[in-house]
């Protein structure tokens, strides 16, 4: 469930296993990791509607609060095979660093390293479901 938590202009550690480069289409043999910004609303929902209008899927709905924008730095992306990846947020607890995952990486741009930033699924909006549904 939603704890209220705004992380807009801070920083998420992404990870994956999709392309490392543009130009070579090539899955990672080792774990990717990046940081890269959160995006606030207003550029949520201009990266919303480019994805979806690539995907052929109507924008006529503003993306609802499911969703988080994370990065928008030339040089610096998700890539194609990264998809369903954590974005994860760095929090101190008792003293020591402890990583909670805050997004699942849902869609972005087929252009790597373009900045362009990429969608997460919001995970907070969804852990109520979740801890209904797993077992102890």
């Amino acid at each position: 469930e939603d704890q209220g938590l705004n992380f807009t202009n801070e920083y998420a550690e992404v990870a994956g296993w999709g392309d490392t480069s543009p130009d070579i289409k090539e899955e990672s043999n080792v774990l990717q990791t990046l940081k890269l910004k959160i995006g606030p609303e207003d550029y949520c929902s201009a990266l919303y509607r480019g994805a979806m209008t690539f995907k052929n899927i109507s924008t006529e709905n503003p993306p609802n609060k499911t969703v988080i924008c994370i990065g928008n730095e030339v040089g610096k992306d998700t890539c194609e095979g990264d998809s369903g990846g954590p974005a994860m947020k760095v929090l101190i607890k008792h003293g020591q660093p402890r990583y909670f995952l805050i997004g699942i990486l849902s869609a972005g741009t087929t252009i790597c390293a373009s900045g362009s930033g990429a969608l997460f699924t919001d995970v907070s909006k969804y852990l109520r479901w979740i801890l209904d549904n797993i077992q102890p």
